[in-house]
């Protein structure tokens, strides 16, 4: 019976979703026999095991924990693991991440299971979540009959990004998938669902913010989808009214914990935050210069397609890349799904080519070559 039920599962599954289960199943098997203590795959990233501890930390000392630097707090309460990476600053994310993180910190501390089996637990769930991202957005991109380069292309490089980040501990590719769910209920016509998922995505992080011009967009015909109907108009403003109360739920509380972090900041940014692109480029005016005029050019080329959310994102997107006083290549994730919200054939093709080229040009290419390397060392 068993055995029957299997063979039905295989020939309902298409092309994709095999690859995509091949590919999660063996990253969990790498994960799995990984010997680093971190369970990342460089053995120098932290920040999922900060993440988990601090997430510790806010059930005894509350929101202290976005104000006051770690090596602060950690006196404050007893833990069996504390993770103390990155000490100098306090909780520099939305309160979304601590409540991610939380039943992770509550497993570690507590030692009910082993703090290196939290480690891999919260990676293997981010190695979910990117390949649950990666089958939407190849689904979006196929469904509107793009070509089999741009499909395959642009999908392996996300695919690389993604999956490489994951296991480096990085739990962004979370609030990518909601960016990308909220793209895609959109275009079915589910905007008042696309709208409550945009809203989660922005209290797990901050960077999706980059996606408000859609969210705007959203609200907007969510209002005056039925102007000209009345009963339609009160059966649906409940809905309305729910879902604009969960997006300023979250909007105080971005507010409030930004304000925390970094308007009323007490700590020193760290000398390795303070070097964004723009810096980085003062000595190759050259290739700062090729990357505002692509821009530009991506932008006006968007706005005569009337393409304007992709557009508006991608002008965020940009001033994000070059005034940030803390780039990092990984940042180029919530990059990804803006190819995903033009309509029309040709822009989608221009925001493919700006994406490619910025992250050429800030030197955020990730490499099977490199992702093999980083196997040898681990396994050697």
């Amino acid at each position: 019976m068993k055995i029957h039920l299997i063979d039905e599962i295989l020939e309902k599954m298409n092309v994709l979703e095999m690859m995509l289960i091949i590919s999660l199943v063996t990253w969990i098997l790498v994960l799995y026999f990984n010997p680093y203590y971190f369970a990342d795959l460089e053995n120098r990233y932290t920040d999922h095991m900060r993440h988990e501890y601090t997430s510790w930390l806010f059930l005894h000392v509350g929101f202290k924990v976005f104000s006051t630097p770690l090596k602060e707090l950690s006196s404050q309460a007893p833990s069996l693991h504390p993770h103390l990476a990155w000490q100098m600053h306090p909780h520099i994310y939305p309160l979304g991440s601590i409540l991610y993180f939380m039943p992770f910190g509550i497993l570690s501390n507590l030692g009910i299971i082993s703090d290196v089996t939290v480690h891999k637990l919260m990676i293997l769930s981010f190695l979910a979540e990117a390949h649950l991202a990666l089958y939407y957005f190849i689904r979006e991109l196929k469904k509107r009959g793009f070509g089999v380069f741009l499909v395959a292309s642009v999908s392996s490089l996300f695919y690389m990004h993604m999956v490489f980040w994951a296991l480096n501990g990085f739990y962004d590719v979370m609030a990518i998938l909601l960016i990308i769910l909220s793209i895609k209920y959109w275009r079915r016509g589910s905007s008042l669902k696309s709208l409550v998922v945009l809203t989660a995505s922005f209290f797990l992080h901050y960077r999706s913010i980059f996606y408000l011009p859609l969210w705007i967009v959203l609200f907007a015909k969510i209002l005056f989808q039925h102007k000209n109907d009345l009963w339609n108009q009160l059966t649906h403003f409940s809905k309305l009214s729910l879902s604009f109360i969960w997006f300023l739920i979250v909007a105080l509380l971005d507010l409030y914990t930004a304000y925390l972090s970094f308007l009323n900041r007490t700590w020193e940014i760290p000398a390795e935050w303070k070097t964004s692109i723009i810096n980085v480029y003062s000595g190759k005016p050259d290739a700062q210069m090729l990357l505002l005029a692509l821009s530009a050019i991506v932008f006006l080329i968007l706005v005569k397609r009337k393409s304007y959310i992709a557009g508006s994102t991608i002008l965020l997107c940009l001033a994000y890349t070059l005034f940030t006083p803390n780039w990092m290549h990984w940042h180029h994730l919530f990059f990804f799904p803006t190819i995903l919200i033009p309509s029309n054939k040709i822009s989608v093709e221009v925001a493919a080519f700006w994406l490619v080229t910025t992250i050429y040009l800030t030197a955020g290419f990730i490499s099977p070559l490199w992702i093999s390397q980083l196997l040898q060392m681990m396994f050697q």
